[in-house]
């Protein structure tokens, strides 16, 4: 048995599909973390010791997925060039392992690393050009946040790096899910047996804290900014979720489909009952956090929660983009192309990704 990866192109209305095929992964956190941390510290702090080149990372000043994102980033480049990872903790990161695994980004964790003058550490941040890495130069390497989605990448005034981790290799993604993994129980969602469980990750302006978008209007008002208009592929309306939605139904004919749908909005509920009222098909049960929720509650809960699904329906909220590179799921529904109606995106392309074993 092996993977295959094919890359297929056909036009669906009313979306366009990209699809290509990776292993599923599955996994449930409901055991203790064997990681020995203690011995992967020490091995990292011979390592800094020894006078190699470092890398550290910027936070985005944004929420859990988009500082993981810088994570991972800076972890990539630690893992591809060999060099130690200065950690930099951010929210909720002290209750993962790699709080405990990894070097703190402290002054005595860059004793070893070449000095300016001044006796601060040879500071290289990786801008478009500065991107030569030498690890045996001993340098701190920082990388800057950046966005994983393109598009909105593009977005960006200034001339930080763009760089592809890549989320293939396997020996990356096996030490990664090994230092983000939660180092107490969490309550996750229970999910059926007899169905195929999708995660519905529903990004929208998290009940006022960011600009509101304009599918909230009926028409919307004229001289206004959105937050869909900043970032089209990650507040996008109803309309791609409902088409993903019974994508997964006509893979998945002669199962039943258990739906819980993942939002900042602080009522899920209608959104769950639109999406049921549109699709009306009843073997689909919809599902939601039926407690007080909003984008401040459940943040651990619902991420590894999204990583035990089959299936993940998301946009590019860096919360559910994080989550669909460290699962390997059945089936990956994102958004892949737009175009402007009123003036306004709407998501036309949608990419696929599905697990096929041969």
């Amino acid at each position: 048995m092996k993977n295959v990866r094919l890359i297929l192109l056909f036009l669906l209305s009313p979306y366009q599909l990209l699809a290509h095929h990776t292993s599923p992964y599955l996994q449930d956190f409901t055991a203790p973390s064997t990681f020995d941390c203690a011995s992967y510290k020490a091995k990292e702090q011979q390592h800094l010791a020894t006078g190699i080149s470092a890398v550290t990372y910027g936070l985005s000043g944004g929420r859990f997925g988009d500082n993981l994102l810088c994570y991972l980033h800076a972890k990539w480049i630690s893992y591809k060039y060999h060099i130690p990872l200065l950690y930099y903790p951010f929210e909720y990161s002290s209750h993962l392992v790699l709080d405990e695994a990894e070097l703190l980004s402290t002054v005595g964790n860059t004793d070893a690393l070449k000095k300016y003058d001044n006796g601060q550490p040879v500071n290289k941040i990786l801008w478009i050009n500065t991107v030569n890495i030498k690890a045996d130069e001993g340098s701190l390497y920082i990388v800057p946040w950046f966005p994983e989605s393109m598009v909105e990448f593009e977005r960006l005034e200034d001339a930080r790096a763009y760089f592809y981790a890549n989320w293939d290799d396997g020996n990356f993604i096996n030490h990664v899910r090994k230092l983000i993994y939660p180092r107490c129980p969490l309550r996750l969602i229970s999910l059926p047996n007899n169905a195929i469980s999708v995660a519905v990750h529903v990004r929208r302006n998290s009940n006022g804290f960011d600009l509101s978008m304009s599918f909230a209007y009926n028409t919307p008002p004229q001289g206004k900014q959105y937050l869909d208009d900043y970032y089209p592929f990650k507040c996008v309306n109803d309309d791609f979720y409902i088409y993903g939605i019974k994508k997964i139904r006509e893979l998945y004919k002669d199962k039943s489909l258990y739906v819980f749908i993942f939002t900042d909005d602080k009522d899920p509920a209608s959104i769950a009952e639109k999406y049921k009222r549109m699709i009306n098909d009843g073997s689909i049960t919809f599902d939601y956090r039926h407690e007080s929720h909003d984008h401040t509650t459940h943040v651990l809960e619902d991420f590894f929660s999204i990583l035990r699904f089959d299936c993940l329906i998301r946009a590019d909220s860096n919360f559910s983009l994080v989550a669909s590179k460290l699962g390997k799921y059945k089936v990956v529904i994102s958004p892949a192309g737009y175009c402007l109606r009123n003036n306004h995106p709407v998501i036309v392309k949608a990419h696929i990704t599905t697990a096929v074993e041969e």
